[in-house]
C-alpha cells in the first residue's frame, strides 16, 4: 500500500518486487527495492514479507529461501519479531534450520522488541552453540546503540502485548475474559462480551480467572488458563523487580532524554502504572533540578497547580529525590495524599541527610559496633554495594558509589566467606565512612 495514496500496488509490481528480492540474494540489493520502501507504507511491507515468510515455511523450508529472510530483514518491524520468537525456538535442534538467519533478521530491525526476544532466546535457548549466537546478536545491538547495563534493562520490560489496548484477551472458547493491569500492577479480570467495533469490552468483574469447566472449549481453555497463571508470576516478578530498579535510579540520580522517558515509563502498558505514582524532576545541563512533575492519567505531564508540563525531546528527567525537591516535597506530598497517590516505594517521606546535616558525622558513627543479619548485608547487593575482597575469599568491606566521586563504606566483621556466606549468622559494622570530595 502506498503512503500518501493509499493504493494498493497492482499484482504485476509486487511480482516485479518479488524478482528483486530474488535477484539480491545473488546479485546485491537492487535500487528499486529502496525506491518502493520509500513510498510504501511501513506496516503493509512487513505484512508482505510476512506472507513470503509463510509461504517458504509452508513449502518446507525450500533451497534459495535465504532472500526471503532478506526481506525480514528489510522491511520487519516489532510485529515480526514478536512472531518470530515461537517460529525461532522450534528451530533450536533442527539440522539445517534457518535459526542463524532468523537472528540476523531480528538484528536487521534493530527495535526494542527484537532486543527483548534476542535476550530471551539468549537467556532460555537450550541449545548452548544457539544460546552463544543469539548473545552476540544481542551484544551486537547493545554494542551499535551503545547501551549501558541499566539502558538495556530499560529496553527489556516485556509488555504482553498490552500496548494496542491496555488488555489481554483470555479465551475459553465458549466465553472469554478480559485481563487489565491496575497501578499496582496486578491483574484484574472481567468477563469479556463483543462490543460494536469487533472488539471486546468489560462486563462483570471477578476476584480470579475462572477454572476451566466441561462445558468450555478444552483445546482453547486449559492452556489459556495454564498461560494466565504464568503471566500472573511473571508480572509479580516484573513488578518487584522494576520497583527496586525504579527506587535505585531514584538514589543513583539516573537520568533520561523526554523522548526516551515517554517511550519507556508514560506509554509503556506496565511501567505507566508505576510511573504515575512518583514525582518527576527536570534537570537542566549542569545537573541542577529546574522543575517538578507528575505523569497524569491521560499521560500528559503535570506540575503542583496541575498545568500542563512541556519538554523538548532532548531535555532530561529522573525519580525526584527528596534531597533536590526543597519545599516542594510537601506540597507534592499534600496533592498526593489528596489524590489518595500511593508511591511504590519511600519517596517523598523519604528521610534524607547531606555530608554537612547537622548530626551526620554521629548518625554514621553511631553505625559502628551495631551488629545485623548476614542476610541483611547480603541484601544490600540489591541497592548497588560492591564486595571489597581482602582476599583468600573473605570479604570485609562493601562500597558503593552514590554519586561522582562520592563513596560510601562499612567494614564487617568476622565477614562474608566465599562460598560460605551463612556460616556466621551475624555481621558486626566496625565502621561507617563517607568519601567526599574537596
Amino acid at each position: 500500500m502506498l503512503c500518501e495514496s493509499g493504493f494498493v500496488v497492482p499484482d504485476a509490481a509486487v511480482h516485479t518486487l518479488v524478482t528483486m528480492l530474488a535477484l539480491s540474494e545473488s546479485h546485491g540489493r537492487h535500487p528499486g527495492i529502496a525506491q518502493l520502501a520509500a513510498v510504501a507504507e511501513p506496516g503493509s511491507l512487513a505484512d508482505f514479507a510476512w506472507g513470503l515468510f509463510e509461504a517458504w515455511m509452508f513449502s518446507g523450508l525450500a533451497n534459495g529461501g535465504i532472500w526471503v529472510m532478506q526481506a525480514l530483514a528489510l522491511f520487519g518491524d516489532d510485529e515480526t519479531a514478536w512472531r518470530l520468537e515461537p517460529i525461532i525456538r522450534s528451530w533450536y535442534y533442527s539440522a539445517g534450520s534457518p535459526a542463524e538467519a532468523a537472528l540476523r533478521v531480528l538484528v536487521a530491525i534493530d527495535s526494542d522488541a527484537s532486543l527483548t526476544v534476542l535476550h530471551r532466546i539468549s537467556q532460555q535457548a537450550k541449545a548452548k552453540a544457539f544460546k552463544k549466537h543469539a548473545s552476540v546478536a544481542v551484544r551486537q545491538i547493545t554494542d551499535a546503540r551503545g547501551l549501558t547495563n541499566e539502558e538495556f534493562a530499560d529496553r527489556l520490560v516485556p509488555d504482553f502485548g498490552l500496548r494496542e489496548t491496555g488488555a489481554m484477551i483470555v479465551d475459553y472458547g465458549t466465553r472469554a475474559f478480559l485481563v487489565r493491569i491496575d497501578q499496582r500492577l496486578c491483574p484484574l479480570v472481567f468477563d469479556a462480551v463483543p462490543d460494536d467495533c469487533g472488539g471486546w469490552a468489560a462486563a462483570g468483574s471477578r476476584k480470579v480467572l475462572p477454572r476451566p469447566t466441561a462445558k468450555d472449549d478444552q483445546d482453547k481453555a486449559v492452556p489459556a488458563y495454564q498461560d494466565h497463571t504464568a503471566f500472573k508470576e511473571i508480572l509479580k516478578t516484573t513488578a518487584a523487580d522494576q520497583t527496586k530498579r525504579l527506587e535505585q535510579a531514584m538514589v543513583s540520580g539516573r537520568r533520561w532524554s523526554s523522548a526516551v522517558h515517554q517511550r519507556l515509563f508514560v506509554e509503556h502498558p506496565l511501567m505507566q502504572h508505576l510511573a504515575r505514582r512518583l514525582v518527576w524532576v527536570i534537570v537542566d545541563e549542569a545537573g541542577e533540578v529546574t522543575g517538578s512533575f507528575r505523569i497524569a492519567e491521560d499521560g500528559s505531564r503535570a506540575d503542583i497547580n496541575d498545568e500542563v508540563v512541556e519538554l523538548a525531546d532532548d531535555t532530561l528527567v529522573g525519580v525526584a529525590h527528596p534531597v533536590h525537591m526543597g519545599q516542594s516535597t510537601r506540597e507534592w506530598a499534600n496533592l498526593f495524599a489528596d489524590y489518595e497517590i500511593l508511591a511504590p516505594f519511600q519517596q517523598l517521606e523519604r528521610p534524607w541527610w547531606t555530608a554537612d546535616s547537622p548530626g551526620f558525622a554521629d548518625a554514621l558513627d553511631r553505625l559502628a559496633g551495631r551488629t545485623v543479619r548476614t542476610g541483611t548485608v547480603l541484601g544490600l547487593k540489591r541497592f548497588d554495594w560492591r564486595w571489597q575482597e581482602t582476599g583468600g575469599g573473605l570479604v570485609t568491606r562493601l562500597r558503593r558509589t552514590l554519586r561522582d566521586n562520592v563513596h560510601a563504606e562499612i567494614t564487617i566483621d568476622p565477614g562474608l566467606w566465599m562460598g560460605a556466606l551463612h556460616d556466621d549468622e551475624k555481621q558486626t559494622i566496625t565502621r561507617a565512612t563517607l568519601t567526599v570530595p574537596d
